[in-house]
Formats: structure tokens, C-alpha cells, sequence
């Protein structure tokens, strides 16, 4: 089996935040390290890629594990209790078998995860169809800012009976995100943009699509808005990047 190797502990804290709201997750070796899943009530697919070339020429294997074992596991690195983070190491066996070391000054933990056999194994069909090089897309100035955007409107929709979708829009200033029929309230995140495009966001995806916004490591976010349909919020870090489809909201009838 090969093994990969981390030791920047940024890409672990992105690691543990990045999958919230997953029951399980694919992790598979191939060219890198690749995790994705899908979030099936927020109808939004999570996938999170770290480019290996020493692993190019490796046959592709992959498992499928509970996000909550997961994460245990990765919070293991990341705790206060461990000594000399020095890296967390991880090999697979296709479909069998994950197993994971974490490596600190003074101690090392051994884990292994079992493949979950009902779970995903591929990319859902409707994300392999978008086309998002055609979208309109900005490359927002402050990723952190867009974190703001959910505590925003959050507070907003907490004195209101009815939580509406928020309208995204791409234009050339950056990008602008209103409730859909609240017209008071607005908000802009500078960035430079390519296209016009809008589109329906849900409240609880705008709150997923942005846990990860202010963590270290974090240099970069782009979002794709498709005319009409479905968003890509793309984070880029040192050595990668991890993005999240979401659809379109659905409008509420009047």
C-alpha cells in the first residue's frame, strides 16, 4: 500500500472543518490525496484535493469512512494534549481498510477505518455535467470576509417567521448577496470578476460553503455562479484547494 505524508498541521485544521454535515466520505489516493462527499439535505457536494507527484504513477485506491471517525481522528492531531505535531501518515486499502499514524514528539496513535460499504464512491452525475468554466466567476479580495456574509444574514432572518433564500450575484465590482425579497439589507465582498451572473443561495449552504474561511492556511476563494443554477465556492491553500457545489435554492411561492 502507499503512503502519503502531511506534516503542515494548517491542512489538518482545514481537513477537520472542511466536511461538516457529511455522514461519511470518500478518501482515495491518486495523484494525491482526494476527499469528497455529499451533503444530501443541503444538496451540495464537498471535495477537497492535495496535488503528490511522487504518486502519479500509483494505481488509484480509495475508501469510503464515517466523517465522524474521521474527525475524531484528525482532532486527535490537532489537540492540545499532543506534544510535537510532527505529520499524520495514511494508507489504504481499495475498499477495505484505512489505516492512519499520528506522529507527535513523544507519542504516536495508530487508527484504522473501516470502508463503509454502502457509502459514495464516485462524484454524483450532476456535478460531472457543470460546466463551471463557462460561469461567471470573482476571485474575492478577503476570503475571511465571506464568513461574515452568514452571521449577516442570520441575524436578519432571526426576526422573521420565514427564512428566505439569498440572491448571489457576480458583477464587476465583486460579488452581492441580498435576501431575496428584503431589499434593505446588502451585502458586497470586493473581488475581481469575470461575467455577470445570479443566482439562489440557501442560508444554511452559505453557512457550510464558509466554515473554512478564516482558518490559517486560507489564501484564496473563488465563486462561480452559473446563470440560474448552481454555485462553486472554491478555497485555495499552499499546497491545494477544496471546493463545494451547492444547487440552486429553490424560490419560495408567494
Amino acid at each position: 500500500m502507499d503512503e502519503i505524508v502531511l506534516n503542515n498541521i494548517d491542512i489538518l485544521r482545514i481537513m477537520s472543518k472542511a466536511f461538516d454535515g457529511l455522514d461519511e466520505v470518500r478518501i482515495q489516493i491518486a495523484e494525491g490525496l482526494r476527499i469528497f462527499g455529499i451533503n444530501r439535505v443541503s444538496t451540495a457536494y464537498y471535495n477537497m484535493f492535495i496535488p503528490i507527484s511522487s504518486l502519479y504513477e500509483i494505481e488509484e485506491s480509495g475508501v469510503t469512512v464515517s466523517t465522524k471517525s474521521f474527525s475524531s481522528l484528525l482532532n486527535l492531531a490537532l489537540s492540545d494534549y499532543l506534544t510535537g505535531f510532527k505529520n499524520l501518515s495514511l494508507s489504504i486499502d481499495n475498499d477495505s481498510h484505512a489505516t492512519f499514524t499520528i506522529t507527535g514528539k513523544y507519542t504516536q496513535i495508530e487508527e484504522t477505518l473501516i470502508h463503509v460499504t454502502t457509502g459514495i464512491k464516485t462524484e454524483p452525475p450532476q456535478v460531472r455535467t457543470l460546466n463551471f468554466s463557462r460561469a461567471a466567476k470573482c476571485e474575492v479580495q478577503s476570503p475571511k470576509d465571506y464568513k461574515l456574509v452568514y452571521k449577516h444574514f442570520d441575524t436578519i432572518q432571526s426576526f422573521v417567521n420565514n427564512v428566505e433564500p439569498i440572491e448571489i450575484k457576480v458583477v464587476s465590482t465583486g460579488v452581492e448577496l441580498k435576501p431575496l425579497r428584503q431589499v434593505r439589507h446588502l451585502h458586497k465582498l470586493k473581488g475581481k470578476s469575470k461575467g455577470e451572473a445570479k443566482s439562489l443561495v440557501s442560508l444554511p449552504n452559505i453557512k457550510l460553503t464558509s466554515e473554512v474561511a478564516d482558518l490559517a492556511g486560507i489564501n484564496g476563494l473563488e465563486i462561480y455562479v452559473i446563470n440560474n443554477a448552481s454555485m462553486k465556492f472554491k478555497y485555495s491553500f499552499n499546497s491545494g484547494f477544496i471546493e463545494y457545489v451547492v444547487s440552486r435554492a429553490i424560490e419560495p411561492e408567494v
